[in-house]
């Protein structure tokens, strides 16, 4: 879309590079468009430079939708991290898990991929994050409620409060999960967390409500809190998605209200003309 005249051709604008314009930037936009016409594509390309307001109106629009395909594209991501660890070791949500001949390189797996779940779910809620701040403004409606849901999720959902901190956790001690009660003759065993051992010390604190809970089981039990990773896996993909439906709705419902304001600028020209 910043084209040079004197080629008559238009180069495209994405949406991050839309985000770093400056105002000085607007009156050098011209209009571009490519359509799917008899199965072929052609572009059509505005050779006058569009007023300030309909620069921004462009820009609003492309920085949008790019933020929306972004979480999109995160998500596929996300699934594809924890469905190839699930179908890799034949992860049941009970924890349960097939350790094959090799019980130590099955633990290598469960780890590296967990590690793999755990960046990419972060990676997506923190850039969503991130975007919808700039795009709507920390003081905006949006926002607020985002920030509503994400404090709600990590002071309630042990799941979410784990994976948050685990990432960090994953870099330093490499080993997260273990595993427990080996059936030789099935090949079976149930992946855990130890929630005592990785807690301790490692900036969660003991009085958030999840972790609280579980550490009164130690002390009434005294055995050390497990929970298996299925459990968790399940719970942390529902958050992480949930959130990422509520951004996407967000950004749905602005890019439409920014199309409506450029619609009308598209103009078709012809070929000779471009």
């Amino acid at each position: 879309m910043n084209a040079n005249k004197s080629e008559s051709r238009a180069a495209i604008l994405h949406g991050w590079m839309a985000a770093n314009l400056k105002d000085s930037d607007i009156p050098k936009l011209r209009l571009a468009r490519m359509v799917l016409k008899d199965s072929t594509l052609d572009q059509y390309y505005d050779e006058f430079p569009l007023p300030p307001e309909k620069g921004k109106f462009i820009i609003n629009y492309l920085i949008v939708t790019s933020y929306f395909w972004s979480i999109v594209h995160q998500h596929i991501g996300f699934d594809e991290t924890n469905r190839a660890l699930v179908e890799k070791v034949h992860l049941t949500e009970d924890g349960q898990f097939n350790f094959g001949e090799s019980p130590d390189r099955t633990i290598g797996i469960l780890n590296a991929f967990f590690a793999n779940v755990l960046t990419t779910g972060n990676r997506l809620v923190e850039s969503t994050e991130r975007n919808l701040k700039k795009f709507f403004t920390e003081d905006s409606e949006t926002f607020v409620l985002w920030k509503t849901m994400t404090n709600s999720i990590y002071n309630t959902d042990l799941a979410y409060v784990l994976c948050k901190k685990l990432r960090n956790i994953y870099e330093h001690d490499n080993v997260l999960i273990n595993i427990t009660e080996p059936n030789l003759e099935t090949g079976r065993a149930y992946a855990v967390i130890n929630l005592e051992h990785e807690l301790q010390g490692k900036e969660i604190p003991f009085t958030h409500v999840p972790v609280a809970s579980f550490l009164r089981e130690r002390k009434q039990s005294g055995v050390p809190p497990r929970r298996n990773i299925g459990l968790i896996l399940r719970n942390f993909f529902s958050d992480v998605t949930g959130l990422s439906i509520f951004a996407l709705t967000e950004l749905m419902e602005a890019a439409t209200d920014a199309y409506e304001k450029i619609e009308p600028l598209f103009q078709t020209f012809e070929a000779d003309n471009l």
